[in-house]
């Protein structure tokens, strides 16, 4: 007996002794347990073996949506624990209101709307270490820095010797 031949006998029914006959009851029978099997009630008339494994594939279904559906669960919840840092600056997180200096001028992550968007700003330009906030001027040594809005979101230090 081959591999072909359990697999048919295996839904042929065991009520009563069945030899593998292609054609006549016994084929049509194992074809009618089969489909009954992923049926999720029971024909009329059928044995409750064949009920009991259609109860048997609905748990199974459950079993996998209950899988999926903490799969998802646990994704959203993943991201709503990263959801904490809002800005992500030359590959480094920053969080909301955190201030930091970049090249020469004094950055800030903004929160922008309740949908999770964010926007850096400058707020000053620094100098040796010394803030110049925007539309201002100071006199360092011999030099005379000025901060300027440059306009569309930019900002520039001009200089000039005294």
């Amino acid at each position: 007996m081959d591999a072909s031949d359990e697999s048919i006998r295996a839904f042929v029914s065991i009520d009563r002794p069945c030899h593998l006959v292609f054609g006549g009851c016994e084929i049509e029978q194992a074809r009618s347990r089969f489909w009954s099997a992923l049926t999720p009630y029971p024909p009329p008339g059928d044995a409750p073996r064949t009920h009991d494994k259609a109860i048997n594939l609905l748990k199974l279904q459950r079993k996998l949506w209950q899988f999926l559906l903490m799969r998802v669960f646990f994704i959203v919840l993943a991201f709503l624990a990263t959801a904490h840092c809002l800005c992500k600056v030359r590959g480094r997180d920053r969080d909301e209101d955190e201030k930091w200096v970049d090249g020469s001028f004094l950055m800030q992550c903004l929160k922008v709307g309740e949908w999770g968007g964010w926007r850096t700003t400058i707020l000053a330009c620094m100098v040796d270490n010394k803030q110049i906030a925007i539309g201002s001027s100071a006199k360092i040594g011999r030099m005379t820095y000025i901060c300027e809005d440059a306009g569309n979101g930019s900002v520039r230090i001009r200089y000039y010797w005294e």
